[in-house]
């Protein structure tokens, strides 16, 4: 069985060089540090699916639909939002908009 021969860091002295387009992303392989911010955020992006899941399978996933005395056709709905979505009102309010 052949073996290879181990490839050089691209830092190292006998690499090839590296594009500058590309040098930030080969660089810092494996050195990567995740921003404590960052680290919260997404532990509570999974906090809050975690939750979703808990919350759908012990209640939310045994619930009946409501009878409703009327039903929207989806096509219709779809051209409401559209209309509704393409038709901004800006309100300033203050130094708001909203």
């Amino acid at each position: 069985m052949p073996t290879l021969a181990p490839t050089p860091h691209p830092t190292s002295p006998g690499a090839a060089p590296v594009p500058s387009r590309w040098r930030r992303f080969v660089v810092g392989l494996g050195t990567r540090q995740v921003r404590p911010s960052a680290a919260r955020v997404w532990l509570f992006t999974a906090a809050l699916g975690c939750l979703a899941a808990l919350i759908y399978v012990d209640g939310v996933q045994f619930l009946r639909p409501v009878a409703s005395p009327f039903t929207v056709p989806w096509p219709l709905l779809a051209i409401a939002f559209l209309a509704v979505e393409t038709k901004v009102i800006l309100v300033h309010f203050r130094r708001e908009t909203h």
